[in-house]
């Protein structure tokens, strides 16, 4: 399993300053000796004093991998 988190801030002349947020999270499992499948979720997340430039995303992805 593997965790990210992050945060991030801009501030651009005389724009409304933001603030980023960021989170990851996989999981992988070995299904047989080469194959291995993993489901990742990651979701963002930006503030803002100006409302337009709020958003939320959320992004799921799933995969396999196999070795020769």
């Amino acid at each position: 399993m593997n965790l990210g988190v992050q945060v991030g801030r801009s501030e651009y002349g005389n724009q409304a300053p933001s603030t980023v947020y960021y989170a990851s999270a996989a999981l992988y499992h070995r299904i047989n000796e080469r194959l291995t499948g993993v489901v990742r979720v990651i979701y963002t997340n930006q503030t803002s004093d100006l409302v337009s430039s709020e958003y939320a995303q959320a992004i799921i992805t799933a995969g396999l991998r196999q070795t020769f």
